[in-house]
């Protein structure tokens, strides 16, 4: 005697119904996020400098605040009046950045194959520092990751 049972025919068209629907609804779902990500790509056209040495990453040397970038962004936290609390906040891993003297703000990233102008200036919140490394940008974030710091004069 077999023990196996033919599925009713019902159950058969019901779940081919079901494949149809859910393949309408990713159908759909792709054409949404499409249409959603369209201004997306065209803002990143306008916005993005795509000169080659730009995005490779050029030289700089700035001269600035080293920042808390919580404190800066939260509550504007900078100067000589936020300096224990920068010291701490860096000396505990919080994002690092430069307080530019042109009024411009870059994020501070390590160098992977030299860390130690990163270990100086986490030690340097709400200080005049020289950075030099390479800048970089994507959308309008700006970063620098750093090679070398020295406090500034």
């Amino acid at each position: 005697m077999d023990k196996t049972r033919a599925i009713p025919t019902e159950a058969i068209r019901t779940i081919i119904r079901i494949e149809v629907f859910m393949r309408r609804i990713m159908k759909w779902m792709l054409i949404a996020g499409v249409l959603a990500r369209g201004p997306v790509l065209l803002a990143d056209d306008v916005c993005q400098d795509t000169s080659a040495v730009f995005q490779q990453g050029q030289a700089v040397a700035m001269q600035g605040e080293i920042l808390d970038m919580t404190c800066y962004l939260s509550h504007e936290g900078m100067g000589e009046a936020h300096r224990t609390c920068a010291k701490a906040c860096l000396s505990e891993g919080g994002p690092i950045g430069l307080l530019a003297e042109d009024g411009s703000v870059y994020l501070l990233l390590k160098d992977h194959s030299n860390s130690d102008a990163y270990a100086v200036v986490q030690n340097m919140g709400a200080e005049q520092a020289k950075v030099t490394g390479k800048l970089f940008a994507r959308g309008s974030m700006q970063a620098i990751v750093i090679n070398k710091v020295k406090k500034a004069k």
